[in-house]
């Protein structure tokens, strides 16, 4: 049996899909790079970013000036694909990026980046004069009130907007000093915009240097959904341990002795779910959701045996099995995909 290195994964491309399939001569190598910067061009640094469906933990790093670069297959018989992003404790725009599955070439694909806050949180941070600081916030349905709080030095001002980060400073208040100091905002419906459920964005716009604090508090706010299921193992006992890993804003998790998990999502959540263990392998390899509003529950994965042919599929993105494909193609269910089986869905799709 040919050993696979997790740690040079286009290398094992180019040398399986020559090897052992017979399409594989028109798919060709690709790369997409670009920048991660917050909306005034700070660097992000340390995001992960990688190509949905892959090979699962593929991830790549963004360096300190926020550059990135992905290498990917594209070709008729690749499937359509994702570009995606994430940081614990950020939220990206766009969240991912599109790609038929004969895009390829090389591409430039850049994210802007902001500070992620809920309600409840206290955030900190520093600006020079004429600086703006960034933060996301999700709404969820029936929030009624949005409190934001500043405390600090400085002359500094509070702005919320839906959908897109503020741009204009605040108004100077007036009388002869002309400060600009908003030690409180409230987005309510009668606030100008009125408050309404989805993605928010707060800038805190400074006129004077400021060292400050900022508290957000949603009032009558209904819970976050969650996304929750089981993890089995190839005879449907429990899979203790694995991690459930998600994109964007939405949280993580690690199943439970009854192989049990539940992530909690931002309203209007658009994402992936997937699973993560070392030396295993997960049918469906992800699990995609847009504009999640409310609970999803029974979103199972299960376990199969991962051999050299099950990695081709994986590495080259040929087939993503749900269940009922895995039980077609798993004949004496032993939940192993050879490499036949890689082939029959290779002809039966094209």
């Amino acid at each position: 049996m040919l050993s696979i290195p997790r740690c040079d994964v286009m290398t094992c491309l180019v040398v399986l899909t020559t090897i052992w399939l017979p399409s594989a001569g028109a798919q060709s190598l690709g790369s997409i790079s670009g920048y991660v910067k917050t909306p005034t061009g700070t660097p992000v640094n340390e995001a992960f970013v990688w190509i949905a469906p892959g090979i699962d933990g593929t991830w790549y790093t963004t360096a300190s000036d926020g550059r990135y670069s992905v290498d990917f297959v594209y070709g008729p018989y690749t499937h359509d694909k994702y570009l995606r992003i994430s940081k614990a404790g950020w939220d990206f725009e766009p969240s991912n990026y599109y790609f038929a599955k004969t895009t390829g070439g090389n591409l430039t694909r850049n994210f802007t980046g902001v500070v992620a806050t809920t309600s409840g949180k206290t955030l900190q941070g520093s600006l020079s004069p004429n600086e703006w600081s960034y933060y996301a916030m999700q709404v969820p349905v029936g929030a009624t009130e949005m409190n934001l709080e500043y405390d600090g030095t400085g002359d500094a001002g509070l702005v919320a907007t839906p959908n897109t980060w503020p741009t204009e400073p605040p108004a100077l208040a007036p009388g002869p000093n002309r400060a600009a100091v908003t030690n409180t905002l409230t987005i309510n419906t009668a606030s100008t915009p009125p408050i309404s459920a989805g993605k928010w964005y707060i800038g805190v716009y400074s006129r004077a240097a400021t060292d400050f604090t900022l508290t957000t508090t949603l009032g009558n706010g209904a819970p976050l959904p969650t996304i929750s299921g089981k993890v089995l193992q190839p005879d449907g006992s429990p899979f203790e341990g694995a991690a459930i890993m998600t994109d964007s804003d939405a949280t993580t998790a690690t199943t439970t002795v009854e192989g049990t998990y539940s992530v909690t999502a931002p309203y209007y959540w658009t994402g992936q779910v997937r699973v993560e263990a070392e030396g295993h392998c997960f049918t469906p390899a992800v699990r995609t959701y847009s504009q999640v509003a409310a609970d999803v529950t029974d979103q199972d994965f299960q376990e199969f045996e991962m051999n050299e042919n099950v990695v081709v599929q994986y590495l080259i993105g040929l087939k993503t099995f749900n269940a009922d494909e895995l039980a077609a193609a798993d004949a004496n269910e032993d939940k192993v995909i050879d490499i036949a089986d890689v082939i029959t869905f290779v002809l039966m799709e094209n």
